[in-house]
């Protein structure tokens, strides 16, 4: 049997030692580590999170959306404009005072309305036109035109009713009218100008397929005072 020297044994158990420390870290170390469910639950809550934000943003979108509709939905329609069946072919007498608030308020068909408003009832045409003091009939036939002035011009005198023009027209097919309303220019201490006003048209020609009401509004008047 051979037997080796005794100073070589420990270099055999040094080794020894050495490769199962090389061992012993290959197998604590060596390999990949587990997989953790850590990350998993983190993505899985991350996404539940995304998904009630979204849905959150969603829902404040919806509402505000509604919100912004409401104003729009809860506007008032316009007046409807003059039809060929608001003039009769067989003329009816003008309606009593009491009548007209049973009226249908109609629109010009261009320029703003104001300061006037329009009702047509049985085949007539009411206009009324607030701080105006009076109409000329320009153009047309004056026959079933009714002009009534009442009250004073705002801002002359205090305490008084303002100044109301109402025009009561029959409408008829073939008739062309127009009215110049008479406005007021109210100065300095209670003075007050006359000045032209706004210009109401009734246009329903024979070959028109349904009448015409205009108005326009005065043209800007040029101060030449020099003040």
């Amino acid at each position: 049997m051979l037997r080796l020297p005794r100073s070589a044994r420990p270099t055999l158990l040094l080794a020894g030692t050495a490769l199962a420390g090389v061992a012993l870290a290959t197998a604590s170390f060596g390999g990949p580590p587990a997989p953790s469910a850590t990350p998993t639950a983190t993505a899985a809550a991350t996404a539940t999170a995304a998904a009630t934000a979204a849905a959150t943003a969603s829902a404040d979108a919806t509402a505000g959306a509604a919100s912004s509709a409401a104003p729009a939905a809860s506007a008032p329609a316009p007046l409807p404009l003059l039809t060929a069946a608001d003039v009769l072919d067989t003329p009816a007498p003008m309606p009593a005072e009491e009548d007209w608030p049973q009226g249908k308020a109609v629109r010009p068909l261009r320029g703003a309305p104001e300061p006037c408003t329009f009702t047509v009832l049985r085949g007539w045409l009411r206009i009324v036109c607030k701080d105006r003091l009076g109409a000329n009939l320009v153009s047309g036939d004056p026959t079933d035109v009714k002009l009534a002035v009442t009250g004073y011009p705002t801002g002359t005198w205090v305490g008084v009713s303002p100044a109301f023009t109402m025009i009561t027209i029959r409408l008829r097919r073939g008739a062309n009218q127009i009215l110049s309303l008479l406005s007021v220019l109210v100065a300095g201490y209670g003075g007050a100008e006359p000045i032209d006003g706004e210009a109401i048209a009734f246009l329903y020609g024979e070959d028109q397929p349904a009448p015409l009401l205009l108005i326009s509004k005065p043209a800007a008047r040029l101060d030449l005072s020099g003040n």
